[in-house]
């Protein structure tokens, strides 16, 4: 291992507790990602990649056995010592037993009035309380180790280290626009910019905010605001005078003016014939859509809707006045506060630029209407460029990548590589890319470490692992990829070459090698020792006890066909030996 590695992880083994027992997910993974490169992480699905990225920044919740995880030469592994601090556990479990079970019970006991000395048992039960508060100290006390570490891990999550994970559409809440998470990020991490207005200030505008909306309503459809001004004169009036002003065609008139400004105030009954009148809403909404100059589509897409209001606006007229009025207060006292609310709890101008600028950088078109959407709104690749963005607004040194082009279509996978590459380019950001796709490794990686079974089987530069693989495993993997050749040299291949058999259950114990039951060259010596990982050449290290059986990468996919061949014909077990 280098000294310029930023994330270094050495014989790390974890599992996973279950009802069934423990799963050991992880065996011995030993890998290294270096200041300013993409390190490519590849292997069959279940091989445990993606629990080695989690357990890189706490966030797995397997349990540690053994190994380290350093970044930038801090250890990312709590190991707590349980010896050290063993009496002082005991006693802090024991006390609140102690105080339950014996004391309680006998500061209860002279507390009865038949006993002579109420006070000594409450001194008792005082006590009792006493040992369990020395208990909580005493826990409080020996985890304080703990503590400090929880605290690194939050500031090294999302400052120095972020994680792009797999499905952006399960990752991203869908209940937030695009901007307050992003700024909920860049604000648990103080990395805003100074706000742009103060908090009195913005609190008195969000008093106003009320009254803002009412006027930009009133400038932006002057004819419903015109038609609600008359309504609202005629019905004061109505309210005030009493029914007897109004003849049957004013209220004829004031149904129409129900229609046009589609507000729900309400009057006395007028007459029997009044659900007939409220009919004529139908042709008033019409006009008011036309006015408002609306596509014919839109024009009769009303008809539905306002034949629906006139029904509702027949009810409201018979509903007395003081019934519609503590209606429209209630609507109002919820009303008002939640607009308020919402004005005060929008982002200040300069964060939401702040967050336009993280958009624009990652090449997202219209970033100012984006910021506004939920994440349905967007496609596939918008959702995941606004996590690479959420994940880039804290500017982290090293970015884990889980399979980000998953389920993406060709064209949207090239944007998205092309865009990490370029903030490797820029801001020098260190890129751990998980994958089981070896075509997109070789399109951005600079090194490799091939996982196979929760274990680290080879690892070398692109070169290295690509043009000269020396793993059976790497080899069998490179030559299971479809490729486009003449029909004349198929050499009579009927199928897709394949790697026979299954990944093994995490549980399967291996003395020796674990790849050795779908191994072409597996013998005595690969089912009983376990191989090393070996340098093969400057910088290529791979774990097989016959890397010079694989120096020539052809012979090794002839013994893959031919092996898969008699594979199949025993039906495929897998048999470990």
């Amino acid at each position: 291992m280098s000294d310029d590695s930023l994330l270094k992880i050495k014989n790390l083994k974890v599992h996973f507790d279950t009802l069934e027992g423990p799963v050991e997910a992880l065996h011995d993974v030993s890998l290294e990602v270096k200041k300013g490169q993409i390190m490519g992480l590849v292997g069959e699905s279940g091989c445990g990649k993606s629990v080695t990225s989690l357990t890189s920044i706490g966030l797995a919740t397997c349990i540690v056995d053994e190994g380290s995880i350093k970044y930038d030469g801090k250890e990312m592994i709590f190991h707590e010592n349980k010896e050290k601090n063993l009496l002082l556990l005991l006693i802090s479990n024991f006390l609140p037993y102690f105080s339950v079970f014996f004391l309680f019970p006998i500061g209860f006991v002279y507390l009865m009035p038949f006993m002579e000395d109420p006070l000594f048992g409450f001194l008792v039960i005082m006590g009792g309380f006493v040992l369990i508060a020395i208990s909580m100290a005493i826990k409080f006390f020996i985890h304080s180790d703990n503590r400090e570490h929880d605290k690194f891990m939050r500031y090294i999550r999302g400052n120095e280290i972020s994680m792009i994970f797999q499905e952006p559409m399960t990752a991203l809440n869908p209940l937030y626009t695009v901007e307050k998470q992003i700024f909920e990020v860049m604000k648990s991490h103080d990395r805003l910019s100074e706000s742009s207005i103060s908090k009195s200030t913005k609190l008195i505008s969000s008093l106003k905010s009320p009254l803002v909306t009412l006027y930009n309503w009133i400038l932006y459809d002057r004819f419903s605001a015109a038609i609600f001004s008359s309504l609202l004169m005629i019905y004061l009036v109505v309210s005030c005078m009493g029914p007897g002003l109004i003849s049957s065609w004013g209220t004829k008139i004031a149904i129409i003016f129900y229609a046009s400004a589609e507000v729900n105030l309400s009057c006395y009954n007028y007459s029997d014939d009044i659900i007939i009148y409220s009919f004529l809403l139908i042709p008033f909404g019409i006009l008011r859509s036309s006015i408002m100059g609306g596509s014919l589509f839109s024009v009769l897409r009303t008809i539905p809707f306002t034949f629906t209001l006139s029904l509702i606006y027949a009810i409201i007229l018979w509903t007395p006045n003081p019934v519609v009025g503590t209606v429209i207060g209630l609507f109002l006292v919820v009303s008002i506060p939640l607009v308020i609310v919402i004005d005060f709890l929008q982002l200040d101008p300069n964060h939401r630029n702040q967050v336009i600028k993280i958009l624009e950088d990652v090449q997202i078109p219209n970033p100012r209407a984006v910021v506004t959407m939920y994440p349905h709104e967007l496609s596939g690749g918008m959702r995941q460029r606004v996590m690479i963005a959420m994940m880039m607004s804290c500017e982290p040194k090293l970015l884990i990548a889980d399979e980000p082009t998953t389920a993406l279509d060709v064209t949207i996978q090239a944007q998205i590589l092309h865009l990490m590459r370029d903030l490797r380019d820029r801001k020098g950001t260190s890129i751990m890319l998980i994958t089981h796709d070896l075509g997109v490794i070789a399109e951005l990686c600079d090194s490799v470490s091939v996982m196979y079974a929760g274990s680290v089987v080879e690892t070398g530069t692109i070169e290295d692992i690509l043009a000269n693989p020396r793993m059976p495993y790497t080899i069998g993997l490179l030559h299971s990829i479809p490729k486009i050749v003449h029909s004349d040299e198929r050499e009579g291949r009927t199928s897709l070459p394949i790697i026979p058999g299954q990944v093994p259950d995490p549980n399967t114990h291996f003395d020796g090698c674990r790849f050795h039951p779908r191994c072409p060259f597996a013998d005595d010596l690969c089912r009983s020792i376990r191989p090393e990982m070996i340098e093969v050449s400057e910088g290529h290290y791979a774990a097989c006890h016959h890397t010079n059986l694989t120096i020539n990468s052809k012979d090794v996919e002839s013994s893959f066909d031919i092996f898969s061949k008699n594979f199949e014909g025993v039906g495929g077990e897998v048999i470990v030996r």
